[in-house]
């Protein structure tokens, strides 16, 4: 008796092992494509409740090979509307806002390629624009460190 109950706690904490190593491996089978694309082009929508209020967040983030970048940004936070875009031709960002709309000129990393889609993969559009790591001793693992895979369910993974 003993036996087939510990038989039956290997076979699913076996179960359980193989889902998180799933998990994991479709995790990473994602984050080499974005990181092996010449290109990558992500566009959101999100809605944040604050308080009694709701926050709004719409845009588009294009990275390309040769660190050119293209951000379209609108927000409404707390009432009050912003836009932000910037355009990167690998050399030079000129970016303009609602608070600042007279182009800002400054120079683009030069790593700006291969780091920018490492965190949009890992930490998504919110983390991406709060983060502005030193990209030339850039680390995704030392910077977001990922653990404790799990599989959703199917229709929740999109």
């Amino acid at each position: 008796m003993r036996w087939m109950s510990a038989l039956g706690v290997l076979i699913l904490a076996g179960s359980a092992f193989a889902q998180q190593n799933e998990a994991e491996k479709l995790f990473r089978a994602m984050e080499k494509k974005v990181r092996e694309a010449k290109a990558i082009k992500i566009v959101y929508e999100i809605d944040e409740t604050v308080d009694k209020g709701i926050n709004k967040y719409r845009g588009a983030v294009t990275i390309a090979e040769g660190n050119r970048v293209r951000i379209e940004a609108t927000s409404t936070v707390g009432g009050k509307q912003n836009t932000k875009t910037v355009v990167a031709d690998g050399k030079q960002a000129h970016s303009t806002s609602t608070d600042n709309p007279k182009a800002n000129l400054s120079p683009v990393e030069s790593n700006t390629s291969q780091t920018e889609p490492q965190i949009l993969a890992r930490g998504g559009v919110l983390l991406w624009f709060a983060n502005g790591p030193d990209k030339e001793t850039f680390d995704i693992d030392k910077m977001m460190p990922i653990s404790d895979f799990k599989l959703g369910k199917k229709e929740k993974v999109g």
